[in-house]
């Protein structure tokens, strides 16, 4: 695990920034394998960028930029206490290893997907390209699983208003009800953090006999700033808002915040200015001066 004390997390643009960051920046920084993921797995659209990502990889180590060997599953998996007595084994990272170490071996894409051939089989760069689309349907399904349980919190009844909290609001209309999920927002993170427990229960921890509310109750805060962005987000794409493909890894991104105040994920993408901008730093701000 990288050490808690790691200030600034470089989601995959603004690793191409890197050899501009001041030096005393780079030890307080990191990466994860989420990154590494990302990087590789693009070469499968566009392998002529196979001299871009070896240059992005080399650059990493050449500035010793630490990289956090887990994937975001794994900590949407212990963001609940229930899953504390079991252990989530991923053997992914470890191929992820292997294919970095892979690219800055070779001159070429074809050389890279040879070694990831005799090495790995179909259980490399293949595997992991397609396991990095279907990221993007796993948060768009929990995205689906939250529009759903917002459509029977305020659909079933017909309601004109609603009563949450002891308090009663109008929702006749998309202005009224943004301002009833904002003004109740714990209730809009209740929903969204019980979404996430549905690959918990069909997956790891399905022969355990744990209920949805159990599960739910066990929530420990571990992706606190994950949750309260991702819960933004539902909110306007239930007001219409067309979610884009890449949002969903861009969530993702904020789960290596884990719940630690002084982290900061370093980015210009214009997402996270309006989901979770005070946790956001440009990559311009952490940069030596232009000459």
């Amino acid at each position: 695990m990288i050490p808690t004390e790691q200030k600034y997390y470089f989601e995959t643009n603004a690793l191409f920034y890197l050899d501009k960051v001041r030096d005393e920046v780079v030890p307080e920084s990191f990466t994860s394998a989420l990154t590494v993921l990302e990087l590789i797995a693009g070469l499968r659209e566009r392998p002529d960028r196979f001299a871009a990502v070896k240059s992005v990889l080399k650059r990493i180590n050449s500035r010793n930029l630490a990289i956090e060997w887990i994937l975001p599953q794994r900590l949407l998996f212990e963001m609940f206490d229930a899953s504390k007595p079991h252990r989530l084994v991923d053997p992914r990272p470890e191929t992820l290893k292997g294919l970095m170490s892979f690219i800055l071996e070779s001159n070429s894409i074809n050389e890279f997907l040879e070694k990831d051939r005799q090495t790995f089989g179909k259980h490399g760069y293949e595997y992991l390209s397609v396991i990095e689309n279907k990221w993007s349907g796993t948060l768009m399904g929990s995205s689906a699983t939250v529009q759903q349980m917002f459509k029977q919190t305020f659909s079933t009844k017909k309601l004109e208003t609603i009563t949450l909290n002891g308090k009663t609001y109008n929702t006749s209309t998309k202005k009224e009800f943004e301002y009833v999920m904002k003004e109740e927002f714990p209730t809009t993170r209740l929903m969204t953090i019980s979404a996430f427990t549905k690959d918990f229960l069909t997956g790891p921890m399905a022969s355990v006999g744990l209920t949805k509310d159990q599960v739910v109750a066990s929530y420990n805060g571990l992706v606190d700033y994950f949750i309260d962005a991702f819960a933004l987000y539902m909110l306007d794409v239930m007001l219409g808002a067309s979610p884009s493909k890449n949002d969903t890894v861009d969530f993702h991104h904020l789960t290596y915040l884990r719940n630690y105040d002084h982290r900061c994920i370093v980015s210009n993408d214009k997402i996270f200015d309006r989901y979770c901008r005070h946790k956001r730093v440009k990559v311009d701000e952490l940069c030596m001066p232009k000459a």
